[in-house]
């Protein structure tokens, strides 16, 4: 019985992480309550919150131009191959191509954004 309380006790604060019996009769800020990545900082200054904007922007932006880069490509070399046996052999280069892509703009653009940080906006 003590083991299904205890995993209902952690279910629960997974759900509802700021349960009032935990934190007394202080409530948590605004802030808190949001679900926001836990590198959110809600007392950012203007300019280090456009610079995060922006870094979150040109990942969608990227992703979406990788995508149609990977499959304009992937489907000219899919037509190109005559043969439904080289077609499969170049499936999963094609396949693993995206994410390895994928990968390597998020490392890039993660180091810009380190860049950018580190002289300190």
């Amino acid at each position: 019985m003590d083991t299904v309380r205890r995993l209902l006790d952690q279910l629960l604060e997974s759900v509802f992480p700021y349960r009032a019996s935990e934190h007394g009769s202080h409530p948590p800020s605004f802030f808190s309550r949001l679900a926001m990545p836990h590198s959110f900082n809600p007392k950012l200054r203007p300019l280090e919150a456009w610079a995060g904007a922006c870094g979150c922007l040109i990942r969608i932006f990227g992703t979406c131009v990788w995508l149609a880069i990977w499959g304009g490509a992937g489907a000219a070399v899919w037509n190109a191959i005559g043969s439904r046996l080289w077609r499969g052999v170049a499936l999963v280069p094609l396949l693993l191509l995206f994410p390895a892509g994928l990968l390597a703009l998020f490392v890039a653009i993660r180091t810009m954004e380190k860049v950018v940080w580190s002289k300190r906006l």
